[in-house]
């Protein structure tokens, strides 16, 4: 039998309808948690007016201080996934939190995930138990919340890519990314690790072998090229020029004969202008790549960069993204043919702001990002979470989940020109805690920015253009760890799948996945607080009994579906559970 989703829509309509003088308003029947809406049968619809909704004391918070809320509950009859999407309409900020009910009133419940800004959640829920969707308004404004419950496909049942409103997308011969933001390379599932910027062209490792293949055989997949962006070291080309379309169609060719992709930046075209010399360029520039014998060597487009943060409007950005991929609002292309359409279009934001000053920006792009880098000069004990949290921040905001995470080699602030120069780069541990906290919180892929800056290589680095010293003692067993033909390859493309077992630590954020098969569970843990502390994870099926721990040749015991393991802080523990290791 399929397995299937409950497909939750919470739709936050229009303004605040006026109420005569005279009419007391009341709020709606399910405002508190003891009366909350029992969805008894599918498929489900319900309306309600948030205008008098409250916050109940008591209510359980989760992404969002919620200020207005209503509730339902649902008891499901057999193991199911939960399908969730909130989507916002004008300025109001909707919500949708999911809890388990593990004891007696809102104290007993436990929280599973939250949607908000358009985002969707994939929650698994086991039969005879119950489970709570609180859906409102965490701004206060009031208006209309249409809820909608009902069964859908798994993605795992419907072939090819989900749904789109425009004929200009080729998942099957481009990239994509398939319902819960899984990239898609010609229809296959891929976890893009990109180098940002990889070694040189032609360059070699310091044992002389070539830089390229030594980076590809570790599971890169994607290299940045193009032009840099403002604060990028400098190259050769310094904006789109012949020369710099020739380096670019090399690079494709570069890409494609190791099995790698590329990545474009048409930042500095990323606000071309309809009928000025920057759509000449642009059209210029991507014309020239997609008609050379090297163009299946693209992977994607990379847009604007840190676009909230530059003051650059979603509005100055809606044509270039039209005109390259044909997606958006049709008249965003000022009437003009789309270019290509069978490349994903990535635009990263810089961590500033608020998810209400980033969300506009997902209407012009089709993958959205973030980069963070917690690590620097003047940091002397980096909030490393700072990566997991602008990631939920960029997911939260997302519809498609197509989620980006830039990670650190060396940025700006990693090194003092001096004299005497000094830099500072992540330890291993740090590091790995970045990856995985930017995994837990929504990420499918991720970039590694930085390995070209000078300023952060030893003399032998500077000779070979690229920071070796740093992939070799930190950043490529770590893309070992994670790559396409690692053991947890399968997970990292199964966000499906996800669900978030209890954690007796508040600041150890665990996340669950089945990999190949639903027997083949793995458990991801990171833990951000201070000194170690033994935690112990709840939820696990009653089946299992005992687990590997990846990468650390250990195992651990599972009674009554939890076990206790020890955290430092910043540590983290990946764990599989399958038939094998069952006794």
């Amino acid at each position: 039998m399929s397995r299937l989703f409950l497909t939750l829509t919470g739709l936050l309509a229009a303004a605040m309808i006026a109420l005569p003088e005279t009419a007391a308003a009341e709020p709606p029947p399910n405002d508190d948690f003891a009366a909350a809406t029992v969805i008894s049968s599918l498929p489900f619809s319900d309306s309600a007016e948030l205008t008098e909704a409250t916050g109940e004391p008591g209510d359980p918070q989760s992404c969002a201080n919620l200020s207005q809320t209503v509730w339902y509950s649902i008891t499901p009859a057999t193991d199911e996934f939960v399908h969730t999407d909130a989507f916002d309409v004008s300025v109001f900020k909707t919500e949708i939190d999911v809890y388990r009910e593990d004891g007696s009133g809102p104290g007993g419940l436990t929280v599973l995930d939250c949607g908000s800004y358009g985002s969707s959640l994939d929650i698994p829920l086991e039969a005879g138990k119950t489970y709570y969707l609180a859906a409102g308004n965490a701004w206060g404004y009031g208006g209309t919340l249409q809820l909608n419950v009902d069964v859908a496909p798994t993605p795992g049942d419907v072939a090819g890519a989900p749904p789109v409103a425009s004929p200009y997308v080729d998942p099957a011969n481009g990239t994509w990314f398939d319902a819960n933001g899984t990239f898609l390379l010609a229809g296959q599932p891929i976890f893009p690790i990109v180098l940002a910027k990889p070694p040189r062209l032609g360059g070699s490792t310091p044992s002389g072998a070539d830089g390229l293949d030594e980076v590809v055989a570790a599971g890169v997949n994607l290299f940045k090229v193009g032009p840099p962006g403002p604060g990028e070291p400098p190259y050769k080309w310094t904006t789109w020029t012949s020369g710099a379309i020739e380096n670019a169609e090399a690079w494709d060719a570069a890409a494609l004969s190791r099995g790698a992709h590329t990545w474009v930046n048409l930042d500095t075209l990323s606000r071309a202008i309809p009928g000025k010399p920057s759509e000449a360029l642009l059209r210029t520039v991507v014309t020239s790549l997609m008609n050379d014998p090297s163009a299946r060597g693209i992977g994607m487009w990379k847009g604007a960069d840190e676009p909230w943060w530059g003051q650059h409007p979603p509005s100055l950005l809606q044509f270039p993204y039209c005109l390259v991929t044909g997606r958006g609002d049709s008249s965003w292309c000022a009437g003009e043919e789309p270019l290509d359409g069978s490349h994903l279009w990535v635009t990263i934001e810089a961590p500033r702001g608020t998810a209400a000053d980033l969300a506009p920006y997902s209407a012009v792009t089709d993958t959205h990002g973030v980069d963070i880098y917690p690590v620097s000069l003047r940091a002397s004990d980096p909030d490393l979470h700072q990566v997991g949290t602008w990631t939920h921040t960029i997911e939260s905001i997302t519809p498609g989940h197509s989620v980006w995470t830039t990670l650190q080699i060396c940025f700006s602030g990693s090194y003092n020109l001096g004299p005497p120069r000094r830099y500072i780069l992540p330890t291993r541990a740090q590091e790995r805690y970045m990856i995985y906290d930017a995994i837990i919180n929504g990420a499918r892929g991720l970039a590694f920015y930085g390995g070209n800056f000078t300023a952060c290589q030893t003399d032998t680095d500077q000779a070979l253009g690229w920071n070796w010293t740093f992939w070799n003692d930190v950043l490529a067993d770590l893309i070992r760890e994670i790559n396409a033909r690692s053991p947890i390859a399968s997970v990292l493309a199964n966000p499906a799948s996800t669900h978030r077992p209890t954690s007796s630590d508040p600041t150890t954020a665990v996340i669950s996945r089945h990999g190949r098969g639903s027997n083949d569970l793995w458990v991801i843990a990171a833990r951000n607080g201070a000194g170690t502390a033994d935690v112990t994870i709840s939820g696990l099926p009653p089946a299992i009994t005992n687990g590997e721990v990846y990468t650390e040749g250990r195992s651990v015991s599972v009674k009554d579906g939890s076990f206790t393991d020890s955290f430092d802080r910043w540590a983290v523990h990946v764990y599989r559970f399958s038939p094998s290791e069952q006794r």
